[in-house]
């Protein structure tokens, strides 16, 4: 009798510890008979029957995520920022259209790049022509110079100086 009485007694223990309680029973982030179990990651909430979108450092047992990742908003960070809202918290602007407007970054076309400093695509093409002209030139400049020696060397080309008085 008395190692059914332990054996019950080991037993009822047990489920203590796993039971969850009926919702509305226990505090936000607890469950048990006696409420004494906090929800584990990534559960939270009332009942643990919420689940966290987050990292687990981020992951509060009774509220969810304390801070989402970027581009991401609500209780479990599983909304997307709405456009033109993007980042952190949702708290970043997008100045450009929907359709470029990404949840996470933001705008993502040349002509946003451009007006944050760095240079659009149109600008490096320019460059490049500019380069090339140049490197173009003087290649043609050194070939007329080694042509003109060529020639003075072999004896095609005298110079002459005439005055007038």
């Amino acid at each position: 009798m008395a190692e059914n009485k332990l054996l019950f007694l080991f037993l009822l223990n047990v489920v203590d510890q796993t039971t969850v309680s009926v919702l509305g029973t226990c505090d936000l982030g607890f469950i048990g008979q006696n409420c004494n179990i906090s929800c584990r990651y990534p559960s939270y909430g009332q009942g643990c029957q919420n689940r966290c979108n987050c990292y687990q450092m981020n992951c509060d047992f009774k509220t969810g995520c304390k801070g989402c990742p970027l581009g991401y908003t609500g209780n479990r960070c599983e909304i997307p920022c709405r456009y033109p809202s993007f980042g952190k918290d949702c708290q970043s602007v997008c100045n450009c259209t929907e359709k470029l407007c990404n949840h996470i970054r933001g705008c993502h076309d040349s002509s946003n790049i451009c007006s944050s400093g760095k240079y659009s695509s149109h600008n490096v093409m320019i460059y490049s022509i500019v380069i090339g002209l140049l490197l173009l030139l003087t290649i043609i400049q050194f070939s007329v110079y080694f042509y003109l020696l060529y020639c003075f060397r072999i004896g095609r080309i005298f110079l002459t100086f005439s005055f007038k008085v």
